[in-house]
């Protein structure tokens, strides 16, 4: 893998996990406003379905995974 590739993984892994960290600590502190939360919530849903095709079609391509 070229070492633009292992920066880009290292850099969205490090937002993936800041989002995942962050995000729920500042929800229960009563930080976010409703519309950030909403837009939040839109916005892991959307990366959700769209990781579920991903693995679906490259990790297990033969399972029934919802896709």
């Amino acid at each position: 893998m070229s070492k633009k590739k292992c920066k880009v993984i290292l850099d969205c892994q490090g937002e993936l996990l800041e989002a995942s960290q962050n995000v729920k600590l500042l929800a229960i502190d009563n930080q976010l406003t409703d519309a950030a939360m909403d837009e939040f919530i839109e916005l892991t849903s959307k990366f959700a379905r769209k990781y579920v095709r991903w693995k679906k079609r490259h990790l297990f391509p033969d399972s029934d995974l919802d896709a």
